[in-house]
């Protein structure tokens, strides 16, 4: 992978820096409270999983492929996984909420959208005196997070085993977004939702997000 992010660059530590106090300055819950019908729902998605996993694997057997993958969508079906997202407005904020990031823009029209936010942003911590005085020289606690658009292939996967911190189409929740550089969202992802963050990825086929490729300094 020849991508990799700027963290020695002046305006990378200033949009990080901003990023981090925002986030910093937001509720966090990495561990949402679910009823035991949406546990039971996630039970659901676990088992037709299994199943889809299975059915994979038989190489010969079609009456058994067909009928594992037969039952993994009717358990798909009724678990509704799509809907299934209870922090999906963490980490949203109104005031910063941009365009449609959306498959099929182009780099600069996601370049200006990335920028907007950051400018936003900026201007409300300095309106509210909160506006960083010093740059970090490094990463905080918590790790950087890269989202390729073009990539995407909008399955949701992501989205259910995050719990909504990606969206159905993988973008990762705004305030976290520092920069888009080379067709690569970058986010800081805080340390409380790194395991969240960790599931997503891990359950996202196609690899269209994944931890930043970095030996950046990690400052307490």
């Amino acid at each position: 992978m020849s991508f990799s992010v700027p963290i020695g660059a002046a305006w990378f530590r200033q949009s990080l820096s901003e990023t981090v106090v925002w986030c910093n300055g937001q509720p966090i819950d990495n561990d949402p409270v679910e009823d035991p019908a949406i546990r039971e729902r996630r039970n659901l998605v676990s088992k037709a999983a299994e199943l889809v996993r299975r059915a994979y694997s038989i190489d010969k057997n079609k009456f058994w492929k067909s009928y594992h993958y037969a039952c993994a969508r009717r358990l798909f079906e009724n678990a509704r996984p799509g809907e299934i997202a209870p922090s999906e407005n963490q980490l949203r904020s109104s005031s910063l909420k941009p365009k449609s990031f959306s498959v099929g823009l182009s780099s600069d029209e996601r370049l200006s959208i990335v920028q907007d936010i950051v400018t936003k942003r900026a201007e409300s911590l300095r309106i509210d005196g909160k506006h960083p005085q010093t740059l970090l020289s490094g990463v905080p606690t918590g790790r950087l997070l890269c989202y390729v658009p073009d990539e995407n292939l909008s399955d949701g996967a992501a989205r259910f085993a995050s719990k909504g911190f990606f969206d159905v189409e993988n973008v990762p929740a705004w305030d976290t977004w520092i920069c888009f550089l080379d067709r690569h969202l970058v986010s800081w992802v805080p340390p409380q939702l790194i395991e969240l963050v960790t599931c997503g990825i891990d359950a996202n086929p196609e690899g269209c997000v994944f931890w930043a490729p970095t030996e950046a300094p990690t400052l307490p």
